[in-house]
């Protein structure tokens, strides 16, 4: 009886209105998906003085498409606008970029503003390890470990480090 009474609601009720992706989520979906060039042009045309996420977006299109100094200058904007992921967005790109002291610089920065960010000590683990500096990576982990995120990465970093009793 309630499941008729449901389904007889739903029949008279008028449908409501069709969504229709804007140019923001176009714009994203294509720069997941590799439209780089085309995504930069939506994003460009999704810009405002107010938001900041747009020039995130269109950062990533840009370092996506090669243009990493066009990218940098937009995580700047955003940094700026008060985006606080900007800063990582921005470490991959100079990381990208071949600028690792600049990348951990700005997880660093990130760091100092949240040192509670997951994201930001993964980040930081993975720019030490690629620099070679064992024992900071291992420090990154730790953190993250700490937090309650992340026991299986400690562990794989003290493997690569040749710890196997402490994995």
């Amino acid at each position: 009886l309630v499941r008729q009474r449901v389904l007889d609601h739903l029949r008279t009720q008028a449908r409501g209105p069709e969504w229709r992706a804007g140019k923001a989520e176009q714009a994203a979906l294509l720069t997941r998906i590799g439209a780089a060039d085309i995504a930069a042009t939506l994003w460009e045309s999704t810009i405002t003085l107010d938001a900041p996420a747009p020039w995130v977006g269109l950062g990533t299109a840009y370092a996506k498409s090669g243009r990493i100094e066009e990218a940098l200058k937009c995580y700047d904007r955003a940094i700026g606008m008060g985006d606080a992921g900007a800063r990582l967005h921005k470490a991959q790109a100079l990381m990208r970029a071949g600028r690792s002291d600049a990348a951990a610089a700005e997880v660093d920065g990130a760091l100092a503003a949240n040192p509670e960010n997951v994201r930001a000590w993964a980040m930081r683990a993975v720019i030490a390890e690629a620099a070679g500096q064992a024992e900071e990576a291992l420090a990154a982990q730790g953190k993250i470990a700490d937090l309650g995120r992340g026991r299986v990465g400690l562990a794989k970093a003290h493997m690569r480090a040749g710890r196997f009793e402490e994995a």
